[in-house]
């Protein structure tokens, strides 16, 4: 999906410069909204999230939210924390996000009872691929560093 959302044109191939299809701007697209909902809503069972600390299971927010408030396949959500030290903190923004959730969610399409979670450090024999060669990461830093790309990319400048 990334690539589709970050095709350039000309309006004029011989005149012009080149300009965003779909410019973020003036036109925000929803799809990676949109796919960490359909992947939240297409899980079963048991949810394994990784993260590092607490500001990483904050960004994780919204999916964790479909997961856990609308999914009704999931029997429980267990979350790996890489530093040992930050348990007791992501384990309160879970609680929190808990306590948040159970008031907002349509009685109608919600669960009526939020799955249990677990906070445990990462198993020893888990560690955090290199984001050199992380795919995932490349995309995601093609993708922040747009303006970057584009002043390269500018024939005036």
């Amino acid at each position: 999906m990334v690539p589709s959302t970050e095709k350039r044109y000309r309006p004029n191939p011989d005149e012009s410069i080149e300009e965003r299809l779909y410019s973020t701007a003036n036109n925000p697209l929803p799809v990676m909204e949109l796919m960490h909902q359909i992947y939240a809503m297409s899980a079963k069972g048991i949810v394994k999230v990784w993260v590092t600390n607490e500001k990483e299971l904050i960004t994780l927010k919204d999916p964790l939210k479909h997961v856990c408030l609308y999914n009704k396949n999931i029997t429980k959500v267990e979350i790996y924390v890489g530093q040992s030290s930050n348990k007791g903190t992501v384990s309160g923004v879970m609680q929190t996000f808990y306590a948040e959730w159970v008031k907002q969610g349509c009685p109608q399409y919600a669960r009526k009872f939020l799955p249990p979670f677990t906070v445990s450090d990462l198993p020893p024999h888990m560690s955090k691929r290199s984001a050199e060669f992380d795919m995932r990461e490349q995309m995601l830093h093609h993708h922040r560093n747009w303006e970057n790309r584009w002043l390269n990319g500018h024939p005036l400048i």
